[in-house]
């Protein structure tokens, strides 16, 4: 089996860096993404993704680099032919092994990135609406167990909360309207395809007893609240 990795940029100057390099090399792979600006009634790219016969795969967040001009790339005949059957996430990647950034990852295998939620806020605000904006659910399942004391430290969940409101925090200051955050969940529940197998409540539920504990979570967020602050003043 092959392995791949891929870039996602969001940086400008990277994004055009990476977009250079593409211009000297054939397209294997190309994908992409608009979305329609009702403001001024145009087709706009939002994600572009690409691959080369290297095997580099990067995938551009055109909307947070500002990289408009990457359409010219998309729309040149010969890299739609080549794209032909051949779409980033089909095609390409059959049979290749995603390595994602290092770092923490959920109960789920899902790689913790609180800068993916700084992008979508922002992207929302460049693509759609100047509106208020509310975060109405975010959270993680974490390996949640009551310790002999009786009870959850669940610190994972507690770094997951924190870096994900630091990034709300950096979102009001690139100038998002958002004004609430929303954790899923308050307690642990059934959860869809996953049963009762996944834990994402900050309050641990005892299926057999009913009894709720409070996690660690609960109490840090209880904090949080008090101080209306991530830190002591």
């Amino acid at each position: 089996m092959s392995v791949i990795a891929y870039q996602y940029l969001t940086d400008a100057e990277e994004a055009r860096a990476a977009l250079a390099a593409f211009a000297d090399q054939p397209i294997i792979g190309l994908d992409t993404e608009t979305y329609w600006n009702f403001q001024t009634r145009q087709n706009r790219l939002s994600l572009l993704q690409l691959a080369a016969p290297t095997g580099e795969l990067i995938v551009i967040d055109a909307l947070a680099a500002g990289v408009e001009e990457a359409r010219e790339l998309i729309e040149n005949p010969e890299a739609m032919m080549a794209a032909h059957n051949a779409r980033f996430d089909d095609g390409v990647l059959r049979g290749a092994v995603k390595h994602l950034p290092e770092g923490p990852r959920t109960a789920g295998d899902i790689a913790v990135r609180p800068d993916g939620l700084v992008n979508i806020l922002r992207r929302l605000k460049a693509a759609y609406t100047d509106l208020p904006l509310y975060v109405t659910e975010n959270g993680a399942a974490f390996d949640d167990y009551v310790d002999p004391e009786g009870g959850v430290d669940d610190e994972e969940r507690v770094a997951f909360l924190d870096a994900h409101l630091q990034a709300a925090a950096e979102a009001l200051a690139n100038g998002v309207d958002l004004r609430g955050y929303f954790v899923w969940s308050l307690l642990d529940n059934f959860e869809w395809a996953e049963g009762y197998g996944k834990r994402f409540g900050i309050v641990y539920v005892d299926y057999r007893t009913q009894d709720r504990i409070p996690k660690a979570s609960a109490h840090w967020s209880r904090g949080v609240i008090a101080r209306n602050g991530l830190t002591d003043p």
